[in-house]
């Protein structure tokens, strides 16, 4: 089990470790490929939050971002996917940056709630399973 705390946000995540795991034996003598799949997977969820989104500008939703973990990463054995909304572009109507917009927005919207939080956790369920089935099924 793992705990995350951010500012206004906590986040616990259990089986972590197992999936970890799970995630490194796969990935082993094939992280390139690895890595592309596990992009892909971050790409999914960033598409799903693109729905979710609320849009009433456009603003919040433009500011949206996938940035591959090998670009960011200092250490190669590692591997992460930054997804987020946010920015220092400003929203038209509420004349404040997107960055407090998309708290306020992911936090307090009761009709359109976490809209990325919900994508990366229905992502969870099955992901080993399909990161394996993709990396089996590449012929190179």
């Amino acid at each position: 089990m793992k705990t995350v705390r951010g500012k206004n946000f906590t986040m616990i995540m259990t089986g972590e470790n197992v999936t970890q795991e799970r995630l490194l034996v796969i990935s082993i003598g094939q992280r390139e490929l690895f890595n592309r799949v596990m992009y892909d997977e971050g790409r999914g969820i960033y598409n799903s939050s693109q729905k979710k989104v609320p849009v009433m500008t456009g603003a919040l939703k433009e500011s949206g971002k996938i940035v591959d973990g090998e670009s960011t990463s200092g250490d190669p054995s590692t591997y992460e996917i930054a997804i987020g909304y946010g920015a220092n572009n400003v929203n038209p109507i509420t004349k404040t940056a997107t960055k407090k917009y998309a708290r306020y927005q992911h936090e307090m919207n009761k009709r359109k709630p976490k809209f990325l939080e919900l994508p990366f956790l229905a992502a969870l369920g099955g992901m080993t399973e399909r990161v394996a089935m993709r990396m089996k099924s590449f012929k190179g």
